[in-house]
């Protein structure tokens, strides 16, 4: 009897491990295609008689395409004619955005009235493929480069623009303009028609995917030998010959997480010619942090309350003044660091005045403020000679950086002759100013900052 007893056991026994060989079978071939997958998969295998087993598998996410477009109008011929500090940054650009974003994730275009893809050879490395296509041969002979529109170049770069990718234009940004009216109207004309070019793109990515658009404009300067168009003559024959260092710029434009990775990634500092770089981003409702210091740059006496909140308030009787310092975090706001210095980006309310805004790391702090100040940037020194002091409201606007209103011209007729204005870019404010409204939506401040006083 239990020798029968353990046959039918091992027959059960048996039985049971042969009906879950299919189930493990299933398991390891899920976990083998899971390996080959890009993406996050969760899945459920089901069987008669074992419960469901999620598989899961993560793995990194890819590398966003990085497409540059690089204007090979006439206007941008001088930059080749002869070697220049031009060849010379994009073959550097190249080198490190193959480092970051691998060499199949890099994507070489000539743009003019139409994009052109080059494919690269399999056996030419890519930054020698990106010098061949800056020789004057190739330059000129892809493409219709007599006439090009600047604002049809942007809509062509924002039609091929979306969440994986990071879209590079190399151009003079000179908006080309024709009709009766003033230079002024004809610009105005001209932003309106980028404003709502990014206004679009900045649409659909929100509805679509959920996020915003960001452009990084970088100013370089570089040889040029070559001809000219001033704006009254935008076609036929040139209206200037020049022989002198000209600038051009890098617009990066893509969703924030990329553009900003590539601002982290990429320092353009380090590009032959460069000269200044503006980051434009949708930022809304910031609230940075912001400390009085109770002892940093003092004058007369309060006691610190919280870090917005200060009491018994009262001026230095021999200065006739009183004055206090914020460290206030700034990372958020796209501008350099000590574009961050300007003491116009900041309004403080009637009776105060802004004395001076310091980088936090050449700032002298007291030590019983180091806690206070950290994660901080910069410091803002305010004060007043007002015997009555009161609480106080500390703004900080969205302004244009001082480089691009001393960069831009209205008039470039004289260009030939004018050395000062062969440092300018024709239209250039109009151009920025169309991609930051469409950013600002209208907001003039990128925060406001209550401080308490209480005498």
């Amino acid at each position: 009897m239990k020798n029968k007893f353990l046959i039918i056991i091992s027959f059960i026994m048996l039985f049971t491990g042969c009906s879950r060989n299919p189930s493990r079978q299933s398991r390891d071939r899920g976990n083998r295609e899971t390996k080959e997958t890009t993406e996050v998969i969760a899945t459920e295998e089901k069987s008669n008689d074992v419960q469901d087993v999620p598989i899961i598998s993560t793995t990194t996410k890819s590398k966003p395409i990085v497409n540059i477009y690089i204007e090979n109008s006439g206007s941008m011929n001088g930059f080749i004619n002869k070697t220049s500090e031009y060849q010379d940054a994009i073959q550097n650009m190249v080198v490190w955005l193959e480092y970051h974003y691998d060499t199949e994730n890099i994507k070489l275009h000539y743009i003019n009235e139409r994009v052109i893809l080059k494919e690269k050879p399999k056996n030419i490395p890519l930054p020698d493929f990106a010098q061949q296509m800056l020789t004057p041969v190739e330059f000129k002979s892809n493409g219709n480069g007599a006439s090009t529109n600047l604002n049809s170049i942007i809509a062509m770069i924002l039609n091929r623009t979306n969440e994986n990718t990071i879209s590079i234009l190399l151009s003079d940004n000179i908006y080309s303009i024709s009709g009766s009216q003033t230079a002024p109207v004809l610009l105005s004309e001209c932003k309106n028609k980028t404003l709502q070019a990014f206004l679009g793109k900045s649409k659909e990515l929100n509805m679509q995917h959920q996020q915003s658009l960001s452009t990084t404009i970088i100013q370089l300067y570089s040889q040029f030998n070559g001809n000219y168009w001033d704006y009254k003559h935008p076609t036929g024959r040139a209206s200037q010959q020049l022989n002198c260092k000209r600038p051009y710029y890098m617009c990066v434009i893509g969703v924030n997480d990329l553009v900003s990775d590539f601002n982290n990634k990429f320092d353009v500092n380090e590009m032959n010619g460069y000269k200044n770089k503006y980051t434009l981003t949708e930022i809304n409702a910031l609230n940075p942090k912001c400390s009085v210091l109770a002892n940093t740059y003092k004058t007369g006496r309060f006691r610190k309350v919280n870090d917005t909140t200060i009491r018994d308030a009262s001026n230095d009787k021999h200065k006739d003044k009183f004055a206090l310092a914020l460290a206030v975090d700034l990372k958020d706001i796209p501008l350099s660091d000590d574009e961050k210095c300007g003491v116009d980006l900041f309004e403080v309310t009637e009776g105060y005045v802004i004395d001076e805004i310091i980088k936090i790391d050449e700032a002298t702090i007291a030590p019983i403020d180091m806690q206070a100040s950290q994660n901080c940037t910069h410091i803002v020194k305010i004060s007043t000679s007002n015997y009555n002091i009161s609480s106080f409201k500390l703004t900080m606007k969205r302004m244009m950086p001082e480089w691009i209103a001393m960069s831009s011209s209205i008039d470039d007729t004289q260009i030939g002759v004018d050395t000062d204005e062969q440092n300018k870019t024709f239209g250039l404010s109009y151009f920025v100013d169309g991609i930051k409204e469409a950013y600002d939506k209208g907001a003039d401040n990128y925060f406001e900052i209550n401080i308490i006083v209480n005498k």
